[in-house]
């Protein structure tokens, strides 16, 4: 029921070497006391070092974990992993505690338990070094069914709390997997109507300017089919129709009146030969502006 082939495996003097000796752990500033872990060896019951092992030896530094201790009803226990092989905490009866350690090692969390909840072997005395020790069948039976009990406990409490950890995983992954595919799926959505709009806004442009060329063509051809008469002379003064004189006699200047607006006082030359005159117009004069004083030049001419 006790670890007894740890001597017979590694030596008689294995234990002895472990009690000389001492572990020193920085982080607590502590030393494990190696005598306390050979008598632990010694002494508890296979059943509480395998449950100390199990419930304990998983835990991460800074970890703390409270459970019902499976060997006696009413009793709990609180770990705290403080670093490598370090714990300490508290044992609780019916919520009251029952005692404390502190920076002890994995096994010595057992000897505690097992001390606080006298869980102690079935006496035996001691013979020569050469004599075993006896044990009845019946207390031996008794012991392997209660160990198995225990262990069974220990392992399917061990595989339910690893199932409900990877079902917890599984859970959080497929919920970061609906999380991606539905960021990727708006970001594709958004994409799609800034290309929609993109081309939207280029056949926009297109026909716009589809139709300023029409414009302009149409115009063109209305303007070559009005058959305006070339001015031959302009050798006399032409009055606007609003009563102003842009042009005297012999001069080579038109002077534009206020019905051109922004180009009002706006000083055009006449340049003369023997066949046609030619004026030289500003920037931007505009066709309204041109077809209006050739008009007026016409009608005076």
């Amino acid at each position: 029921m006790t670890f007894k082939k740890i001597p017979q495996s590694l030596g008689e003097d294995i234990l002895e070497g472990l009690i000389k000796s001492q572990v020193y752990k920085p982080e607590t500033n502590t030393n494990i006391d190696l005598e306390e872990v050979a008598l632990a060896y010694k002494i508890v019951p296979k059943s509480v070092l395998t449950w100390a092992i199990i419930e304990f030896g998983q835990m991460k530094m800074g970890g703390v974990k409270e459970i019902p201790i499976p060997f006696k009803l009413g009793y709990q226990i609180t770990v705290n992993k403080h670093s490598q092989d370090v714990f300490s905490g508290e044992l609780y009866l019916n919520g009251s505690i029952a005692t404390r350690f502190k920076f002890k090692p994995l096994v010595g969390i057992a000897l505690v338990t097992m001390s606080a909840l006298e869980l102690y072997d079935i006496p035996v005395e001691e013979k020569k070094q050469e004599e075993s020790h006896v044990f009845s069948i019946n207390d031996q039976l008794i012991d392997a069914k209660i160990n198995a009990i225990v262990m069974e406990k220990l392992l399917m409490q061990n595989m339910i709390s690893s199932i409900v950890d990877k079902t917890i995983r599984e859970r959080d992954a497929i919920k970061r997997l609906i999380e991606l595919r539905e960021k990727e799926a708006h970001k594709e959505d958004h994409i799609d109507h800034s290309v929609m709009e993109s081309e939207a806004e280029d056949e926009l442009e297109e026909d716009n300017k589809k139709e300023s060329i029409k414009k302009l063509k149409d115009f063109l051809n209305k303007k070559s089919k009005e058959k305006i008469q070339p001015i031959q002379n302009i050798d006399k003064s032409i009055t606007c129709d609003c009563g102003r004189v842009i042009h005297k006699n012999a001069s080579n200047i038109i002077k534009l009146c206020t019905c051109y607006g922004e180009f009002m006082d706006t000083k055009l030359e006449i340049v003369k030969n023997d066949t046609k005159c030619t004026i030289s117009f500003p920037k931007d004069f505009g066709i309204n502006n041109m077809e209006m004083l050739l008009t007026l030049l016409k009608k005076n001419n």
